[in-house]
């Protein structure tokens, strides 16, 4: 006989309720044989075994021969997708060589026009860099430098312009130049060129409003004094052409003459105006003298 959990009396067999006070209990149901057999196929399930594939027939097909060919046949056939982008890259390797050209036309276009050297030959932009490549061709224009700066001196308002052509190991073109500029505008060139055939050496002195220079006598004496000729008679002459022309100008009119001095000079003078400049003239006497290296 069972007690009650609560006030533990005596519970008859059979009854459900404490007669003292009162407790109801559950009854408990027996599982029956048929819950059982379901729960235990249910648990069993889970390990359920994989069927033998041995147990299983397979039938294997073998391909016709019609078959076979068209497979080789598809097999050998080019992608539609790689025909197209072979001949998209054969269009646009065509089109590279018009577009490369096309642009470099256009950039031209937009760059400043630049002298275009041609195969053999060579440019240097001072004497001491001829002389690193090609020092027999630049002993001349050394000795040319060293004459006009032992004459002009250290003086800063001096200035130097020079370039030099090397064409098949020979000197092209030779263009030296030293300009001065002294008192009341006054100013001389001194210069040297070559091309190809004689050399040149020149003295270029330019005298703002002659007649009212003090410094014109000056002038002419540092051009005679430099090309060794005597002083006087290159004073004479240029009187004689400036008399000579000095009529013939005008301020719309400009006027060159020459002469020749000795063996191998010329003496030539022009008479220009400057109209921007309250109409100033300018006197401008140049000698040259044509040798041989």
């Amino acid at each position: 006989m069972r007690r009650c959990d609560i006030c533990h009396t005596p519970i008859p067999l059979g009854e459900d309720c404490c007669p003292n006070c009162g407790y109801r209990y559950r009854t408990e149901r027996k599982a029956s044989q048929s819950d059982l057999a379901v729960k235990k196929k249910k648990y069993m399930s889970q390990f359920q075994p994989h069927p033998n594939p041995a147990s299983k027939k397979i039938s294997v097909s073998r391909p016709t021969a019609s078959q076979r060919s068209k497979k080789a046949y598809q097999s050998q056939k080019t992608p539609r997708s790689l025909v197209i982008a072979i001949t998209f890259c054969i269009v646009i390797a065509m089109m590279i060589p018009g577009i490369v050209i096309s642009v470099i036309g256009n950039i031209k276009n937009f760059l400043p026009d630049t002298e275009v050297v041609e195969s053999g030959y060579e440019y240097f932009s001072s004497a001491a860099e001829l002389k690193l490549s090609y020092p027999e061709l630049a002993k001349p224009i050394l000795t040319f430098k060293e004459k006009a700066e032992n004459f002009l001196g250290d003086d800063s308002d001096v200035f130097l312009y020079e370039s030099y052509d090397v064409y098949n190991g020979d000197l092209d073109s030779v263009y030296l130049s030293y300009s001065w500029y002294g008192d009341l505008d006054n100013s001389m060139d001194i210069n040297y060129y070559y091309y190809g055939f004689d050399w040149n050496e020149s003295v270029h002195i330019t005298i703002p409003d002659f007649d009212q220079n003090d410094d014109s006598g000056k002038m002419m004496t540092m051009m005679a004094e430099y090309m060794g000729a005597d002083t006087d008679e290159i004073k004479q002459l240029c009187l004689n052409l400036y008399e000579k022309n000095k009529n013939d100008f005008t301020s719309e009119h400009d006027v060159y003459d020459s002469v020749e001095y000795g063996d191998d000079c010329i003496l030539s003078i022009s008479l220009t105006s400057n109209v921007i400049d309250d109409h100033h003239s300018y006197l401008s006497f140049e000698l040259v003298r044509t040798f041989e290296v």
